[in-house]
């Protein structure tokens, strides 16, 4: 009898080792956790200004819909990442201090706090002077941590699926070639006429992931990712506060599936939807039209054959890369002077005054934004140094990149990616918190186009970040 009860407590031993995952003691890792969880950042009040365009020049009356802080609590193993997508234009050093905010609040290091944003152009500015705008910042920081808190509390086992399809006639280049052969870059392209064709390919690949979580009080959580400017709502609805078209579509896909749904911005730097060219876009200049049939497409992905993803967990990569500045047309002072006059005229009044407009025709610039963007040049240091984040969960790459990368430039990196898919997410945040603006291909620094004129980076920068990028990610994918 002795020698029985000896062996059963063994066995009870040996058991509850197991259990604690070995002699290493710990509890057993866990397979993929997914939750999800949204907070609103309407304003309080009506008259807040605008994001995007002359923020000074626009203040709302209202919202048309709901602008909100989005996260996915992502866990795999013991590693825990908090991704977010937010109705902000940009990640700034305000939108980036909500980050010591979620860390402190939910145990989670900043390093796995990312931050991006829909790049809605017509949502709430929050690097604007304004009453109240203090008190809005700490009601967005409030809603972010809340929406990690919601989105932890909500995990359950999910698995991973993905799979992109190839819109048609919805995202498009915004620089074009005429039929007289000159080029035509007005920033949208809205009313080109006399059109001949694009000056170069636009990307319109939708990615889309599903998260598929089978407990019966759970919904599966979809991420998208499509390079389109949101900035449709600007021209129809230019006082109301809006998510733009990423918010119709994550709208459209919830009220038809029994989906929870982020949208992420992909390479857009070129890529706006809003276009009058009828013939090449049907939905391109109406909002929610373009949103809508985003979200049919995601629907389309989704109830089709997707790829299981086959992976071992969640690695965060951060790299270092340095760029080399803009520094060209600074050789000559007169037209320096010129463009401080007008950059000084633009900060009293706004950069779409009379006065302003008046200057840069005076002095024979482009655009406001030449005379601004020059400027700027003066001021850069020689080189900019980044922190470059990277992503793999269960063999699905992630690149968070904190500019604005042009369509061509996103294609490259996905088509030379060692990964089967790879999202390129773009609005993203680097190890202080700042968006670093426009990454133009080599074809608008040429024909001097908009991006040209307010980029931080040497022409050329782009094509060797796409190099790099890939390079990333192979050095990823062998830590794998």
């Amino acid at each position: 009898m002795k020698r029985i009860i000896c062996v059963l407590l063994t066995l009870v031993m040996l058991l509850g080792l197991c259990a604690c995952g070995g002699e290493g003691g710990g509890t057993k890792a866990k397979g993929l956790q997914v939750g999800f969880g949204r907070e609103s950042i309407v304003p309080d009040t009506q008259s807040v200004q605008i994001a995007g365009g002359d923020a000074s020049a626009r203040l709302s009356e209202g919202y048309l819909d709901e602008v909100a802080a989005t996260c996915i609590a992502i866990t795999e193993g013991e590693e825990t990442i908090l991704l977010y997508t937010i109705d902000f234009i940009v990640v700034d050093a305000k939108v980036y201090s909500a980050q010591a905010m979620i860390a402190e609040a939910t145990g989670i290091p900043p390093e796995n706090i990312i931050l991006n944003t829909t790049h809605t152009h017509s949502g709430v500015s929050i690097r604007s002077k304004w009453d109240g705008v203090d008190q809005y910042i700490s009601k967005y920081q409030q809603a972010a941590v809340k929406a990690a808190e919601t989105a932890i509390a909500d995990q359950a086992p999910a698995e991973m699926y993905y799979g992109s399809v190839e819109t048609e006639g919805m995202v498009f280049v915004r620089h074009y070639l005429m039929n007289d052969g000159t080029t035509y870059g007005n920033g949208h392209g809205s009313t080109a006429s006399g059109y001949k064709e694009h000056l170069y390919p636009s990307d319109g690949e939708l990615q889309v992931i599903k998260f598929a979580r089978p407990a019966e009080d759970k919904k599966d959580v979809v991420l998208m990712n499509l390079g389109a400017h949101a900035t449709i709502n600007n021209a129809l609805a230019p006082k109301s506060i809006s998510a733009d078209w990423p918010g119709a579509a994550r709208a459209y896909v919830e009220a038809n599936s029994d989906s929870l749904c982020a949208v992420f911005e992909a390479a857009a730097g070129d890529q706006i939807p809003n276009s009058n060219i009828k013939e090449i876009a049907p939905y391109g200049n109406k909002h929610p039209d373009f949103g809508n049939k985003i979200g049919e497409y995601c629907l389309g992905v989704m109830n089709g054959e997707m790829t299981k993803a086959e992976g071992s967990g969640i690695n965060l990569k951060v790299y270092k890369y340095t760029a080399p500045t803009m520094k060209e047309g600074l050789e000559d002072p007169v037209r320096l002077e010129q463009a401080q006059e007008i950059r000084d005229v633009a900060k009293k009044h706004g950069s779409s005054h009379p006065e302003v407009t008046a200057l840069v025709a005076k002095y024979d610039f482009p655009s406001y934004y030449e005379a601004s963007g020059l400027i700027s040049r003066s001021n850069y240091p020689d080189t900019y140094s980044m922190e470059l984040h990277l992503m793999d969960i269960d063999g699905v790459s992630f690149i968070f990149a904190p500019f604005e990368m042009f369509g061509v430039t996103g294609r490259e990196i996905k088509t030379n990616s060692p990964y089967e898919m790879t999202f390129v997410i773009t609005c993203s945040e680097n190890s202080i918190g700042y968006h670093r603006g426009y990454l133009p291909h080599e074809y608008a620094c040429e024909e001097s186009f908009y991006e040209y004129d307010v980029t931080k980076f040497a022409r050329g920068t782009a094509e060797d970040l796409a190099k790099t990028y890939v390079e990333f990610l192979t050095k990823m994918k062998d830590t794998d």
